[in-house]
């Protein structure tokens, strides 16, 4: 007779086996923030709401750039997570 533990049971004695998905997905989100925060300054550098006499406004690219890389990253991590999830599950199989 072979016994097997459930999937609870394996996760109560293996609790550190998530922890990489759970931080690459905790990574992500922060990233995706920290990415609409910076294009928004963006944003509001760009169009600033007080009117300026007689001259261009100027705008900060940096926000632009920072914020799009922000966004590559939460996207890369986002697909390193899901990643390691189907691999853990087709192992499992």
């Amino acid at each position: 007779v072979y016994y097997e533990l459930t999937e609870k049971g394996r996760r109560l004695l293996h609790p550190y086996e998530m922890t990489k998905i759970i931080l690459l997905l905790s990574s992500a989100a922060l990233s995706f923030v920290g990415g609409i925060i910076e294009i928004y300054l963006f944003i509001k550098s760009a169009f600033p709401e007080e009117v300026l006499e007689g001259g261009v406004s100027l705008y900060e690219p940096k926000y632009l750039i920072f914020g799009m890389i922000l966004i590559l990253v939460g996207v890369l991590f986002s697909y390193l997570a899901f990643r390691m999830g189907k691999v853990k599950k087709e192992t499992k199989k």
